[in-house]
Protein backbone atom coordinates (compact mmCIF):
# COMPACT_ATOMS: atom_id res chain seq x y z
CA UNK A 1 0.00 0.00 0.00
CA UNK A 2 1.40 3.07 -0.98
CA UNK A 3 2.30 6.04 1.35
CA UNK A 4 0.56 9.41 0.77
CA UNK A 5 3.20 12.03 0.31
CA UNK A 6 4.08 14.54 1.99
CA UNK A 7 3.42 18.19 0.93
CA UNK A 8 5.82 20.05 -1.63
CA UNK A 9 8.56 22.07 0.34
CA UNK A 10 9.11 25.58 -1.95
CA UNK A 11 12.05 28.54 -0.86
CA UNK A 12 10.38 30.92 2.08
CA UNK A 13 10.19 34.40 1.31
CA UNK A 14 12.95 34.69 3.48
CA UNK A 15 15.54 32.18 2.37
CA UNK A 16 14.59 33.99 -1.25
CA UNK A 17 15.48 37.46 -0.03
CA UNK A 18 18.80 36.05 1.26
CA UNK A 19 19.69 34.25 -2.02
CA UNK A 20 18.75 37.27 -3.68
CA UNK A 21 20.71 39.68 -1.08
CA UNK A 22 23.79 37.09 -1.41
CA UNK A 23 23.68 37.12 -5.40
CA UNK A 24 23.69 40.39 -5.39
CA UNK A 25 27.14 41.35 -3.57
CA UNK A 26 28.75 38.70 -5.55
CA UNK A 27 27.59 40.27 -8.48
CA UNK A 28 28.68 43.67 -7.28
CA UNK A 29 32.44 42.05 -6.32
CA UNK A 30 32.46 41.11 -9.53
CA UNK A 31 31.58 43.56 -11.72
CA UNK A 32 34.40 45.66 -9.56
CA UNK A 33 37.26 43.59 -9.79
CA UNK A 34 36.31 43.43 -13.62
CA UNK A 35 36.05 47.17 -14.24
CA UNK A 36 40.02 47.47 -12.16
CA UNK A 37 40.92 44.85 -14.62
CA UNK A 38 39.53 46.50 -17.90
CA UNK A 39 41.53 49.61 -16.31
CA UNK A 40 44.42 48.27 -15.82
CA UNK A 41 44.64 46.34 -19.36
CA UNK A 42 44.03 50.10 -20.81
CA UNK A 43 47.11 51.48 -18.37
CA UNK A 44 49.06 48.69 -19.77
CA UNK A 45 47.96 49.36 -23.98
CA UNK A 46 48.45 52.90 -22.75
CA UNK A 47 52.17 52.55 -21.59
CA UNK A 48 53.53 49.55 -23.89
CA UNK A 49 52.61 52.49 -26.79
CA UNK A 50 54.15 55.29 -25.48
CA UNK A 51 57.38 53.68 -24.61
CA UNK A 52 56.95 51.84 -28.30
CA UNK A 53 56.70 55.56 -30.15
CA UNK A 54 59.72 57.28 -27.68
CA UNK A 55 61.79 53.93 -28.86
CA UNK A 56 60.60 54.65 -32.50
CA UNK A 57 61.72 58.24 -31.90
CA UNK A 58 65.31 57.16 -30.59
CA UNK A 59 65.97 54.47 -33.44
CA UNK A 60 65.08 57.03 -35.91
CA UNK A 61 67.63 59.41 -34.35
CA UNK A 62 70.24 57.40 -34.49
CA UNK A 63 69.72 55.32 -38.39
CA UNK A 64 68.97 59.15 -39.58
CA UNK A 65 71.76 60.27 -37.54
CA UNK A 66 70.25 63.41 -36.72
CA UNK A 67 67.65 65.38 -33.92
CA UNK A 68 64.13 63.09 -33.94
CA UNK A 69 61.54 65.05 -31.71
CA UNK A 70 58.94 62.52 -29.62
CA UNK A 71 56.24 64.78 -28.67
CA UNK A 72 52.98 64.34 -26.26
CA UNK A 73 49.80 66.19 -28.14
CA UNK A 74 46.27 66.77 -27.50
CA UNK A 75 45.11 65.33 -30.42
CA UNK A 76 46.47 64.08 -34.06
CA UNK A 77 43.79 66.82 -35.76
CA UNK A 78 45.08 70.20 -37.68
CA UNK A 79 44.89 72.25 -34.31
CA UNK A 80 46.95 69.82 -32.20
CA UNK A 81 48.51 71.28 -29.46
CA UNK A 82 51.85 70.33 -26.84
CA UNK A 83 50.39 68.94 -23.47
CA UNK A 84 52.30 67.05 -21.03
CA UNK A 85 48.91 65.13 -20.25
CA UNK A 86 48.04 64.24 -24.22
CA UNK A 87 47.43 60.62 -24.98
CA UNK A 88 48.58 61.08 -28.66
CA UNK A 89 51.93 61.76 -29.57
CA UNK A 90 54.04 62.63 -32.28
CA UNK A 91 57.59 61.47 -33.53
CA UNK A 92 59.14 64.01 -35.91
CA UNK A 93 62.08 65.97 -37.39
CA UNK A 94 60.65 69.34 -36.67
CA UNK A 95 58.14 70.53 -33.97
CA UNK A 96 54.42 69.63 -35.41
CA UNK A 97 52.79 72.31 -33.58
CA UNK A 98 54.76 75.23 -34.78
CA UNK A 99 55.51 74.13 -38.65
CA UNK A 100 53.55 76.76 -40.25
CA UNK A 101 50.57 76.01 -38.08
CA UNK A 102 49.73 72.99 -36.47
CA UNK A 103 50.34 69.29 -38.59
CA UNK A 104 49.70 66.55 -36.44
CA UNK A 105 47.45 65.84 -39.30
CA UNK A 106 49.87 65.32 -42.23
CA UNK A 107 51.00 61.82 -42.92
CA UNK A 108 54.35 60.57 -42.12
CA UNK A 109 56.79 61.51 -44.74
CA UNK A 110 60.30 62.32 -45.31
CA UNK A 111 59.48 65.27 -47.76
CA UNK A 112 56.51 67.54 -46.06
CA UNK A 113 57.80 69.00 -43.14
CA UNK A 114 56.79 68.56 -40.20
CA UNK A 115 58.37 65.17 -41.75
CA UNK A 116 56.68 62.82 -39.21
CA UNK A 117 58.34 59.51 -38.52
CA UNK A 118 55.78 57.58 -36.63
CA UNK A 119 52.09 58.70 -34.65
CA UNK A 120 49.48 57.68 -32.63
CA UNK A 121 46.23 58.83 -31.62
CA UNK A 122 44.71 58.26 -28.11
CA UNK A 123 41.52 56.35 -29.87
CA UNK A 124 44.29 54.12 -30.86
CA UNK A 125 46.03 53.13 -28.06
CA UNK A 126 43.69 53.22 -25.03
CA UNK A 127 40.90 55.23 -23.91
CA UNK A 128 40.28 57.17 -20.16
CA UNK A 129 43.62 56.78 -19.29
CA UNK A 130 45.33 59.63 -17.90
CA UNK A 131 49.02 60.72 -18.46
CA UNK A 132 51.63 63.41 -16.60
CA UNK A 133 55.02 63.49 -18.30
CA UNK A 134 57.86 65.32 -15.61
CA UNK A 135 61.31 67.13 -16.75
CA UNK A 136 64.45 66.45 -14.40
CA UNK A 137 62.91 69.25 -12.18
CA UNK A 138 59.80 67.88 -11.94
CA UNK A 139 57.64 70.21 -13.86
CA UNK A 140 55.27 69.34 -16.81
CA UNK A 141 57.00 68.65 -19.65
CA UNK A 142 55.54 67.39 -22.92
CA UNK A 143 58.78 67.10 -25.59
CA UNK A 144 62.09 64.92 -25.58
CA UNK A 145 64.71 65.06 -27.95
CA UNK A 146 66.94 62.23 -29.32
CA UNK A 147 70.43 62.78 -31.00
CA UNK A 148 72.19 60.69 -33.39
CA UNK A 149 73.52 58.43 -30.81
CA UNK A 150 70.13 57.76 -29.40
CA UNK A 151 70.89 59.74 -26.07
CA UNK A 152 68.78 62.74 -24.70
CA UNK A 153 69.55 66.19 -25.92
CA UNK A 154 68.05 69.38 -23.74
CA UNK A 155 68.49 67.10 -20.45
CA UNK A 156 66.81 69.31 -18.18
CA UNK A 157 64.24 70.35 -20.14
CA UNK A 158 63.10 67.38 -21.88
CA UNK A 159 60.45 64.74 -20.12
CA UNK A 160 62.22 62.24 -18.05
CA UNK A 161 59.35 60.25 -17.14
CA UNK A 162 55.85 59.95 -17.76
CA UNK A 163 52.99 58.60 -15.29
CA UNK A 164 50.36 56.58 -16.80
CA UNK A 165 47.20 55.53 -14.47
CA UNK A 166 42.96 55.60 -15.49
CA UNK A 167 40.26 58.11 -14.90
CA UNK A 168 37.82 55.23 -15.05
CA UNK A 169 38.29 53.76 -11.79
CA UNK A 170 39.17 55.01 -8.39
CA UNK A 171 43.09 54.90 -8.03
CA UNK A 172 43.28 52.35 -5.45
CA UNK A 173 41.76 49.98 -7.13
CA UNK A 174 44.07 50.45 -10.14
CA UNK A 175 48.05 50.12 -10.83
CA UNK A 176 49.97 53.01 -12.38
CA UNK A 177 53.04 52.54 -14.36
CA UNK A 178 55.65 54.48 -15.74
CA UNK A 179 58.10 55.73 -17.92
CA UNK A 180 61.58 56.40 -17.31
CA UNK A 181 63.91 57.99 -19.70
CA UNK A 182 67.76 57.80 -18.69
CA UNK A 183 69.84 60.90 -20.00
CA UNK A 184 72.09 57.76 -22.18
CA UNK A 185 68.22 57.37 -23.87
CA UNK A 186 67.25 54.05 -21.84
CA UNK A 187 63.77 53.73 -21.91
CA UNK A 188 62.35 51.74 -18.85
CA UNK A 189 58.58 50.67 -17.76
CA UNK A 190 58.69 50.21 -14.15
CA UNK A 191 55.74 49.81 -11.75
CA UNK A 192 56.40 52.95 -8.71
CA UNK A 193 54.17 50.58 -6.04
CA UNK A 194 57.05 48.05 -6.09
CA UNK A 195 59.87 49.04 -3.51
CA UNK A 196 62.05 46.14 -3.51
CA UNK A 197 65.28 46.81 -3.89
CA UNK A 198 67.00 44.62 -7.08
CA UNK A 199 63.60 43.74 -8.46
CA UNK A 200 63.51 45.22 -12.16
CA UNK A 201 60.22 46.07 -12.37
CA UNK A 202 60.88 48.69 -9.57
CA UNK A 203 60.93 52.87 -10.76
CA UNK A 204 64.77 54.53 -10.37
CA UNK A 205 63.39 57.53 -10.28
CA UNK A 206 61.51 59.53 -7.43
Amino acid sequence: MLTPAGPARGFTLVEMVVVVAILGILIGLGASNYSAWIANSRIRTAAETLASGLSAARNEAIKRNRLVRFHLVSDLGAGCTLSSSGTSWVASLNDPTTTAGAKCDIAISDTDAPFIVAKKSAAEQASRVTIAALNRAGDAADTIVFNGLGRVASRNTAMEQIAIDSSAVAGAETRELRIEVTDGGLIRLCDPSIATIGDTRRCELP
